[in-house]
């Protein structure tokens, strides 16, 4: 869990300066599961040049609670996370004062999305918050607000997070990025019965994959997974093999093609959604996003399934076809953490 943190304050020096704002949210990986934001009345005048640049008054926080009314909220919110901001230390800092003031002790593991954005988007002129969302296509509300700046470093987090995770920044919970490459690949095939099946051989056998699969084990575990989510017959994913009707039949969790008790096309019709639910298999895909400047278009380019980079190009070219975009791509590997990466994005495209 990550509690995303951003401060507004009185900018009277480290030692001397108040929070006037805080805004703190709760991020789990994918979603925000809480929200707090709150003015806060730092107990000294707010300088001139710092209300120009926040819009904050001395009378908008005369009656805004004092930092020890919220430090409970603050200590519940942020606890057992790590803490993540612009430009970690300041914000970190000047929040352990204030608890310091109290006779409290504030300790967090931090992140700092400054230090992660040098690592991940290398090139840019400033890493302040507003370039990088600028380059991002990030849309802030309200910037030099703790709100709008802290809604920002969420959003902004949770593409690099992503992105870090292709990146290997956090192999513990990334190590199948380290392995080597995909060897095994998934197929499916139609029998002489008409009965589609859901196989598995070694990728070189294997010349379109569904998916591609680091080891034999992994890909069985799919299988499975899907074979109880679709209600498919073990024997015809290539589970079960050697047997004339599947144990699945016997409890009741396979609706008995195995024992041609069920229809052939009924049948079928689970294991074409299965396989939709499983990537990009066959299809020629543009996905097009903001580009760098306002006048250019981002792209990534599938075609048969197959992942085959990205590109930027003026948003008033108009194309034809998915082929013509390969004159403007940067070529780039296909892997399967690609593929679920891609699979994920049209998916919350689709459900939007």
């Amino acid at each position: 869990m990550y509690s995303v943190v951003d401060i507004e304050t009185t900018g009277n020096g480290f030692r001397g300066q108040r929070i006037t704002e805080i805004s703190i949210f709760v991020f789990d990986g994918k979603k925000i599961v809480e929200e707090f934001t709150s003015l806060v009345n730092p107990e000294q005048n707010i300088p001139p040049f710092i209300t120009n640049l926040t819009g904050i008054t001395n009378a908008m926080v005369r009656t805004a609670p004092k930092f020890y009314e919220i430090a409970k909220k603050v200590q519940e919110l942020t606890e057992d996370t790590i803490f993540v901001a612009h430009n970690v230390n300041f914000d970190y800092n000047i929040i352990k004062e204030e608890f310091k003031d109290l006779g409290f002790d504030f300790t967090r593991k931090k992140l700092c999305t400054v230090r992660l954005s040098r690592k991940i988007i290398p090139g840019l002129k400033s890493y302040s918050l507003g370039n990088i969302c600028s380059a991002e296509g990030i849309e802030i509300a309200d910037r030099h607000r703790a709100k709008g700046d802290a809604e920002a470093t969420v959003e902004l987090l949770a593409l690099l997070k992503e992105s870090a995770d292709i990146k290997h920044l956090y192999p513990k919970y990334n190590r199948s990025q380290k392995r080597a490459n995909e060897s095994i690949g998934l197929f499916s095939y139609e029998d002489q019965k008409g009965i589609l099946h859901l196989a598995y051989n070694p990728l070189k056998l294997v010349p379109n994959p569904i998916m591609k699969f680091y080891n034999v084990s992994e890909c069985r575990n799919l299988l499975e997974k899907i074979c109880e989510e679709y209600e498919l017959c073990p024997k015809y994913c290539h589970l079960q093999t050697n047997v004339n009707s599947c144990f699945h039949y016997q409890i009741k969790k396979c609706k008995g093609i195995c024992t041609e008790r069920e229809a052939i096309e009924t049948y079928n019709e689970r294991v074409k959604l299965a396989i939709k639910s499983l990537g990009l298999q066959g299809e020629d895909l543009v996905i097009k996003e903001k580009g760098r400047t306002q006048n250019e278009m981002g792209f990534a380019l599938i075609l048969n399934g197959v992942y085959k980079g990205y590109g930027y190009m003026d948003n008033t070219i108009e194309l034809s076809s998915p082929d013509d975009y390969l004159f403007y791509l940067q070529p780039q590997k296909d892997n399967r953490d690609v593929q679920r990466i891609l699979s994920y994005y049209i998916h919350k495209k689709e459900a939007s």
